[in-house]
């Protein structure tokens, strides 16, 4: 199916329409079972320690947002992909890279989320993270990676469900 979403133009005239088309995934070995593309949210703590989740299901993977503390940014991307565990045979294992901003220690939070995610998901994950909390001790930081964890499982957890 497809909707339009909007239109393209040179001064002002009308040239031509974006479609969008809905998307499902392909039901498959490495992919998630066949559904809708959708956005959910979930979110932990509270005050300067709330961690708001965001996931998006795609054609081929899953998208996971991470943001919170006093100053939400983009700190960390992590690519987590799963395969078959070299070490554990029947399981589920997972390689995956990340690129972390210079100063930032967000992979902390994005590798553990693409690499749950992939995991629990069977599918392809990237989680983008940036949490900041200004001259954070190490227990705020602590409860911060509680938060972003838990977030995360209450992110998954919706997300399985739509997988179903």
């Amino acid at each position: 199916m497809e909707y339009p979403i909007g239109s393209i133009g040179v001064g002002g005239h009308k040239a031509g329409t974006y479609m969008l088309r809905k998307r499902v995934l392909f039901s498959g070995k490495r992919s998630l079972p066949a559904i809708e593309e959708s956005t959910v949210r979930a979110s932990a703590g509270k005050d300067k320690f709330k961690v708001r989740a965001v996931g998006v299901i795609t054609s081929n993977g899953v998208v996971l947002m991470i943001f919170g503390g006093e100053k939400p940014h983009v700190g960390a991307v992590a690519l987590a992909v799963p395969m078959r565990s070299l070490r554990r045979k029947g399981k589920i294992g997972v390689t995956s890279s990340v690129l972390t901003l210079a100063g930032h220690e967000d992979d902390k939070v994005a590798r553990p989320a693409a690499e749950l995610a992939a995991r629990r998901l069977k599918t392809t994950a990237v989680a983008i993270a940036g949490i900041h909390v200004e001259n954070a001790a190490s227990e705020e930081i602590g409860i911060l990676l509680r938060n972003s964890r838990r977030a995360v499982e209450l992110l998954l957890d919706k997300l399985g469900k739509k997988a179903v």
